[in-house]
């Protein structure tokens, strides 16, 4: 069996009952609204007796980028010793426990750049963490769970190419020598989504930051309105952000790796999801919150 595509499609089929059980959160239980919020947006009746025990303080988010890059990190010097120093990098016991059925053919280099850029998207998310967001509620410890699974099955669905290539093709590692040789035109044009997403969701992210420090630059549990860069457009634009620098990262691998489809559409599904719970919240909360903004896209959501 396919421990990896297994557990994507698990994960992703969970994610969307999760959006059915918010749809009909007017005829659920109390109780079960954890599944769907989370933080500012957690409602008061979910956030007493022993429910209240399951949670975690939410700057435990910290945990997710620490065992992404950590991955992500170990993945990348994999193939660079496998390649470059002729070390057998992939132990044995890894590709029988994965069983991957799927071998999408992605040259070495495409699989090089493709670890390099979610090794700086999550040491960026980490810095941001440890050093700019401002943390003060809590999440239930399942959506922490869901969130550590969800960074271990990243970084394995973005280093399947060179899982499954070391055992099928002894010149995989060519194009790691010629790099540039094959990249093609829409994976520069990849790159460049990413780097531009990543942008807005650090510019973004700081918008949120500085709404909760006071004039002296302590944090505060206070909740306002934010406004520029894509906060113009929709409520929840670090989302949107999220799921385009996913979107380079597919595109950058030729469209051709099904595990990191299942990672973009599960994050589609989820932060679809959290965005509409925190537009829901904003308006709300806030009777002058622009009516002009989307949940998530433009235009569209």
């Amino acid at each position: 069996m396919d421990v990896l595509l297994f557990s994507l499609s698990l994960v992703n089929i969970a994610s969307f009952l999760v959006s059915i059980l918010y749809i009909l959160k007017r005829f659920i239980p109390k109780w079960m609204h954890f599944t769907f919020e989370w933080g500012k947006s957690e409602s008061a009746g979910n956030c007493s007796g022993l429910i209240q025990i399951l949670h975690v303080p939410n700057r435990w988010f910290t945990h997710f980028y620490v065992v992404g890059s950590s991955l992500s990190c170990l993945f990348l010097l994999m193939l660079v010793l496998h390649c470059f120093h002729g070390v057998t990098s992939v132990p044995k016991a890894m590709s029988h426990i994965l069983s991957l059925h799927f071998t999408p053919h992605i040259d070495c280099f495409t699989a090089f750049v493709s670890l390099f850029l979610l090794l700086v998207q999550t040491c960026r998310r980490l810095y941001e963490c440890c050093f700019i967001s401002v943390f003060s509620s809590r999440i239930h410890i399942l959506h922490y769970f869901v969130g550590i699974a969800f960074y271990i099955l990243d970084a394995a669905a973005v280093a399947v190419p060179f899982l499954k290539a070391e055992q099928i093709d002894k010149d995989w590692c060519n194009s790691c020598r010629r790099p540039f040789k094959d990249f093609s035109w829409y994976q520069w044009l990849a790159v460049a989504m990413f780097l531009w997403a990543s942008l807005h969701q650090w510019r973004c992210h700081n918008i949120l930051a500085n709404l909760r420090h006071s004039p002296s630059m302590e944090a505060r549990k206070v909740y306002r309105i934010p406004y520029g860069d894509w906060f113009e457009f929709v409520s929840s634009p670090h989302y949107l952000a999220e799921i385009m620098i996913y979107i380079s990262l597919f595109l950058l691998q030729k469209a051709k790796n099904i595990y990191i489809g299942l990672i973009l559409l599960l994050t589609v599904e989820n932060l679809s999801l959290g965005a509409t719970v925190t537009h829901d919240w904003y308006k709300k909360k806030f009777k002058e919150y622009p009516q002009s903004r989307y949940r998530i896209v433009p235009l569209l959501y």
